[in-house]
């Protein structure tokens, strides 16, 4: 029997240098009052788990079911850091901070699929390595200070990118929807799915998958951005036939055009007017084809959050605003309408007769609720997360009633309004962009953020 170590006990250790260069005899300049440079580099840990080490059964229907095997041996996940930042400060009323880090955690605690003769789902393994590159920064300005008035304005930004540099384990998908792998090589929060054919060079590709040469005088582009079969002579608008009235005997939809040919030279038919998923090359395994690939990614491009406050005398007023640029969302929320046909996309009405489109081309969107890129939407978002009104009423205000009773018990009452989440800024379909979480961002089903109002009062005793 393996001995059972104990991992309970880790040294860590953090160290870091400074040098502030504007308190150097030689600085230049009075303007920037201050100017640091600083480094540090240092260990961390993340313990697993208290349940980790055993296993885990279910009871359902009369029935137990066997969850995740336990592992003794687990050991604390081990995160070695970088971290490079400058400091800077103008007149004393701007501050600057600027910091890099890099992050290498090894042994990552993860829970891996089992193959099923274990009869358990899954275990917590040591299993991975994964690097992470951070950039963030802090802006503040003092615009107004003054002994009746002050105005603070503040800026916070960061951006992140993660790598899968190891995994000693077979690759897996995890997520809703299966949608995320996890690989050695891969970028983290990366979404992968069926996409549908888009370009010519998907055409290619799916020809020298199947073998077939398609004729791209055959398709057009159609109004949702997809290569669509149209037969040649005709365009993804000639639906409704000769007569232009969609759903009567002449229509194109449901019929079977030639786009092609195949080794053989027979002619190759697909249905008028639907969209067909696209197959290409596998990066990750070298001459093979697939239908599974990379459909976006949920990572930002960088998020930010902007705060002000405005004080004159006992009156304040603060605001805080958050915003998220770039990163995608999955909007499985829509994706289950369309199996509904409930969805707005799905009812025709009002459009133009040669853009309508029939109830078989929204379902063959829909995929059996497999992940696609058509539920794949822009998660860029503002929000105006909080907003405080208050007043301060001193003491000498309050002595002036109740024959100055409130005076003698309190130094100062305070009333302000409190509202969270007032305002949202999206191109997002969906009730709320603020969805599952950093590293999954998939709407599945969830309730937005609620607008929340709030009376407060404060005194000073």
């Amino acid at each position: 029997a393996l001995p059972i170590l104990d991992e309970r006990y880790h040294l860590y250790y953090r160290g870091g240098i400074g040098w502030r260069l504007s308190q150097e005899p030689w600085w230049f300049s009075e303007k920037i009052s201050e100017f640091k440079l600083r480094a540090a580099y240092g260990t961390a840990g993340n313990r697993p788990g208290f349940s980790n080490q055993y296993e885990t059964f279910s009871v359902g229907g009369g029935t137990i079911s066997k969850g995740a095997l336990g592992n003794k041996f687990l050991k604390p996940a081990l995160s070695k850091e970088l971290e490079l930042g400058v400091e800077m400060a103008f007149v004393d009323r701007i501050s600057l901070e600027l910091t890099y880090s890099n992050r290498v955690t090894k042994d990552q605690i993860l829970s891996v699929p089992l193959p099923s003769f274990y009869g358990y789902t899954s275990q917590y393994l040591n299993a991975g390595t994964l690097e992470a590159n951070t950039f963030d920064g802090t802006l503040n300005a003092n615009l107004i200070q003054k002994r009746d008035m002050s105005w603070n304005v503040g800026m916070t930004f960061a951006r992140t990118r993660e790598k899968i540099t190891e995994l000693d384990r077979p690759p897996w998908r995890t997520g809703p929807g299966a949608a995320f792998y996890v690989r050695a090589g891969e970028i983290n929060s990366v979404m992968y799915g069926n996409r549908w054919l888009e370009n010519a060079n998907d055409l290619n590709d799916l020809g020298a998958v199947k073998g077939i040469t398609y004729n791209p005088n055959s398709f057009q582009v159609n109004d949702d951005g997809y290569l669509v079969p149209v037969g040649e002579g005709h365009s993804w608008r000639d639906g409704p036939g000769s007569d232009g009235i969609a759903g009567t005997d002449d229509d194109l939809w449901d019929t079977d055009v030639v786009v092609g040919t195949d080794a053989d030279g027979n002619e190759i038919k697909m249905d008028y007017g639907m969209p067909y998923i696209y197959f290409g090359p596998d990066k990750f395994n070298p001459g093979k084809f697939t239908d599974f690939v990379k459909i976006g990614s949920v990572i930002p491009d960088f998020s930010t959050n902007i705060s002000t406050t405005f004080r004159w005398k006992g009156f304040t007023a603060y605001a805080l605003v958050s915003a998220v640029f770039g990163g995608d969302i999955y909007n499985r929320t829509r994706q289950w309408a369309y199996r509904e046909l409930r969805y707005k996309e799905s009812d025709q009405y009002g459009k133009p007769e040669n853009e309508k489109k029939p109830i078989g081309y929204y379902s063959k969107l829909y995929n059996t609720n497999k992940v696609n890129k058509h539920f794949v939407e822009n998660g860029t978002y503002m929000k105006l997360r909080e907003v405080t009104i208050s007043y301060r009423f001193s003491q000498n205000f309050l002595s002036s009633f109740a024959g100055g009773f409130l005076g003698n018990v309190f130094q100062g009452l305070t009333f302000g309004v409190i509202g969270r989440n007032l305002i949202t800024f999206t191109g997002y379909s969906g009730f709320d962009p603020e969805v599952g979480n950093v590293e999954q961002r998939v709407d599945n089903f969830n309730y937005p953020h609620f607008k929340q109002f709030t009376v407060f009062f404060e005194f000073e005793l």
